[in-house]
């Protein structure tokens, strides 16, 4: 946006890939000198509308005397490379959320797993007393609470002595 002789700023659209500025008749030239100046954004971006467009850039000078550019449909550097860098941090957490998904399922197989080991140990029932069996089989349980018991079922007698209350 170069500033006029009455202080304006003045506004010349520039080439994105061969750097050469717009005349009013629509062609390019090497020279800003040349090129056509506009005195609005707007104006600028009609222009280039209307002459079918789009890769281009409007050029001027700000107070400080140095370059001001402005990409009215697109094309900046600055925005492509932190685009660039966003879809790069967005491929890395893509595949980080996919390894976090692969050690969760390598995690629940090894739980499974486990489970599935305890599952065959057989439940191992406490004895609350001891045991003897005699000569012709009938076994015997010392217990403090049950006192003598005989159960009978087939193949099989048991019996049960009172210990001390």
């Amino acid at each position: 946006m170069y500033t006029h002789r009455s202080g304006r700023v003045t506004i010349r659209v520039q080439s994105l890939e061969t750097k050469l500025f717009l005349t009013r008749v629509g062609t390019w030239t090497t020279g800003s000198g040349d090129a056509a100046v506009f005195m609005a954004p707007m104006e600028a971006i009609a222009f280039c509308i209307r002459c079918h467009m789009r890769k281009v850039r409007l050029a001027g000078r700000n107070s400080a005397g140095s370059d001001v550019y402005l990409y009215p449909f697109g094309g900046d550097p600055v925005v492509k490379a932190e685009l660039k860098k966003f879809r790069k941090s967005l491929r890395e957490s893509r595949r980080l959320r996919f390894e976090r998904r692969v050690i969760r399922a390598r995690l629940s197989a090894l739980v499974a797993e486990g489970k599935e080991k305890r599952k065959q140990f057989p439940f191992k029932r406490k004895h609350l007393g001891h045991a003897d069996e005699d000569a012709n089989g009938t076994v015997t349980h010392y217990s403090k609470n049950l006192g003598k018991r005989n159960f009978l079922w087939p193949g099989n007698k048991q019996t049960f002595i009172e210990g001390p209350r």
